[in-house]
């Protein structure tokens, strides 16, 4: 995501995680996307996350 939409969704009960966005692409290969990436903390609080890469995509961006 553009760092410039970024405050937009934190506007939104998104929180902004540091470091980068693995994701697998369609042909096996990993990406590693190092723009802004957001996640919704459902369940537990960021802080209670497990440390290391944050977000791991594999499927279709929304």
């Amino acid at each position: 995501m553009a760092q410039h939409v970024a405050p937009y969704y934190e506007r939104c009960d998104r929180v902004r995680v540091s470091g980068g966005t693995r994701m697998i692409r369609a042909d096996g290969r990993v990406q590693v996307y190092g723009g802004a990436s957001m996640v919704r903390e459902v369940r537990a609080p960021l802080a209670e996350w497990p440390d290391g890469c944050l977000v791991d995509r594999n499927g279709l961006e929304v």
